[in-house]
C-alpha cells in the first residue's frame, strides 16, 4: 500500500460506529503491542479551542528540548498535518505502512464477524504505534469527538486532562445540555491524572468539580481577572497581529506572555496551556519546564485555519469557525479588532449545523458583502439554501450573493472587498482547507 492508497482506504471508511467504545481501538492496540501505554501523555478535550490550546503547549514543550508528538484534527490540506513529531508531519511512507499495518488488523477484525473500526479509530491507531516508534517524550493528544468513548481515552491516565470550552456542537452524540456534554467529556478525566480547566461558566465548572472529586483527581482551574484566585490571566492586548496577556499561578508569574494567533479566544487558549505547563513542571520535574525559557515560545505558535491572516489590502482571514459558539467568537473579535472597518465574508457550512443560526451569530461583525457557497465536501450545505438563510438573517444590512464555485466565491468578495476592508472566509474548515492554497501558505 502506497501513500495515496493509504489515503484513499481511510477516507472510504465510515466516520461513525454503530456500537460506541474502546473495544475496536483496544483489540487492535493489544495486536500493535499497546504502545499506547508507553506514552506519556498532555490529553485536551472540549468543544472548541482544542487545536490552539494543543499547539500552544506542543511548542513549548519542545522548546524545553523535549521530543514532543501532536496529535490533532481535523486537517486541513494533508491527512499527514494530524500526526507530527517536533513540528513535522509524519512521513508519507511511515504513514503508508502503518496504515498497511492496520488495516490487516480492521480486516481481521471483520473476519471474526466484529464492526470494522472507523476512520479516526484506525488513524489513531497509527499515530500511537507512529510516536512509540519513535520514542517521544511527550505526547499532546486532541480528542477527536467527546471524551468518554473517543478513540484517544484509550490512554491510561494522562499527566494532564485539559478542558478548554464546553459549548453546543455534535449535539446528536454528545446530548441536548451543557451538562450532558461536560459530562462527555469529562471522559478523558481519570483517577491518577490532574485536571486543568478552562474559565467556564459557574454550573459546568461545577459539573467538572463534581467529577473531580468523585475520581479522586486534582482540579486546577483557571480564571481571568480574578487577582483572588490561583492561576488567573488578564488580557493586556489584543490585535490584528495576536496580542497578550499577564499570568498568576502558584509558582510561576509572567508579567507579559505574547502570542501571534489573533483574538481574545486564542489568549484564553494560551493562558489555559500555560497553567497546565504549570502543573506539568510541579509534578514532572524530569521534563525541567523552565518558564523564562518556554512561556516566550508561544509567540512561534501558528495554528492554520483559526482567524488566521493570509493578506493584506484588504486584510483577508481564514477561520474555520463551524459551530455557533465559534461563530460568535469570531464576531466579538472582528468587531473588537476591526470596529469601524467594513467586514466582508464568504461562508461555507456543513448540512448538520443549523444556517440561519450561524449566520445569526456572525451578523454582529458583518456590514459588507456576504457570499454564500458550498462548502467542498459531500457534507457541505448547499449554496443557495444557505443563501437564502443569510438573507433572513441578515435583511438588508449586507448584500447576499450566491456563489457555487468555491474560487468563485473567493474572487467576489475580494472583489467586492475595498483595499482598507476586511474579508473573512469561514464556516467550515473543509472551506478553509479548500482556499487556503491560493495563498501559498504552508
Amino acid at each position: 500500500m502506497n501513500y495515496e492508497e493509504a489515503v484513499s482506504y481511510l477516507y472510504g471508511l465510515g466516520r461513525f460506529a454503530a456500537d460506541p467504545g474502546l473495544h475496536r481501538i483496544g483489540r487492535m492496540l493489544e495486536q500493535l503491542g499497546d504502545p499506547h501505554r508507553h506514552l506519556r501523555v498532555v490529553h485536551v478535550a472540549g468543544t472548541n479551542g482544542k487545536g490552539s490550546t494543543c499547539c500552544f503547549l506542543a511548542e513549548a514543550l519542545r522548546e524545553a528540548g523535549l521530543r514532543v508528538g501532536l496529535y490533532t484534527s481535523p486537517h486541513l490540506q494533508s491527512i499527514r498535518e494530524r500526526i507530527q513529531l517536533n513540528g513535522s508531519l509524519i512521513e508519507r511512507d511511515s504513514f503508508a505502512n502503518l496504515v498497511s499495518q492496520v488495516k490487516a488488523l480492521a480486516d481481521a477484525e471483520v473476519r471474526a464477524g466484529r464492526e470494522h473500526p472507523t476512520y479516526f479509530e484506525i488513524l489513531t491507531a497509527v499515530m500511537y504505534r507512529y510516536f512509540a516508534e519513535r520514542d517521544v517524550d511527550i505526547l499532546v493528544q486532541e480528542v477527536g469527538l467527546g471524551g468518554r468513548f473517543d478513540a484517544t481515552t484509550v490512554v491510561p491516565p494522562p499527566c494532564a486532562a485539559v478542558v478548554t470550552s464546553i459549548g453546543f456542537d455534535h449535539t446528536a452524540v454528545l446530548g441536548h445540555s451543557l451538562d450532558e456534554i461536560a459530562r462527555e467529556k469529562a471522559g478523558i478525566i481519570k483517577t491518577g491524572s490532574r485536571a486543568v480547566i478552562a474559565h467556564l461558566p459557574t454550573p459546568v465548572q461545577e459539573v467538572f468539580g463534581e467529577i473531580c472529586r468523585s475520581r479522586d483527581v486534582p482540579m486546577v482551574s483557571l480564571r481571568k481577572d480574578d487577582e483572588s484566585h490561583r492561576p488567573h490571566y488578564r488580557v493586556l492586548r489584543v490585535d490584528s497581529g495576536g496580542g497578550a496577556f499577564s499570568y498568576a499561578g502558584t509558582t510561576w508569574e509572567a508579567g507579559s506572555v505574547e502570542t501571534s494567533m489573533v483574538g481574545r479566544h486564542q489568549l484564553a487558549n494560551a493562558a489555559l496551556a500555560v497553567a497546565t505547563l504549570e502543573q506539568l513542571d510541579q509534578n514532572h520535574s524530569d521534563l525541567h519546564l523552565c518558564p523564562g525559557q518556554v512561556l516566550p515560545a508561544l509567540r512561534r505558535a501558528r495554528w492554520p485555519g483559526r482567524l488566521e491572516p493570509v493578506a493584506s489590502s484588504p486584510d483577508v482571514f481564514l477561520d474555520g469557525a463551524h459551530n455557533v459558539n465559534a461563530a460568535s467568537t469570531l464576531a466579538e473579535n472582528l468587531r473588537e479588532i476591526y470596529p469601524k472597518t467594513r467586514i466582508h465574508s464568504v461562508v461555507g457550512v456543513l448540512r448538520d449545523k443549523d444556517p440561519e443560526e450561524m449566520i445569526r451569530a456572525m451578523a454582529p461583525a458583518l456590514n459588507g458583502t456576504v457570499v454564500a457557497t458550498r462548502s467542498p465536501t459531500p457534507r457541505g450545505r448547499d449554496a443557495a439554501s444557505l443563501g437564502e438563510a443569510a438573507e433572513r438573517v441578515l435583511g438588508n444590512t449586507c448584500c447576499v450573493r450566491t456563489v457555487d464555485d468555491v474560487q468563485r466565491a473567493v474572487d467576489v468578495g475580494l472583489c467586492d472587498a475595498r483595499p482598507q476592508d476586511v474579508l473573512i472566509i469561514w464556516g467550515s474548515l473543509y472551506l478553509v482547507g479548500a482556499v487556503r492554497g491560493r495563498w501559498q501558505r504552508s
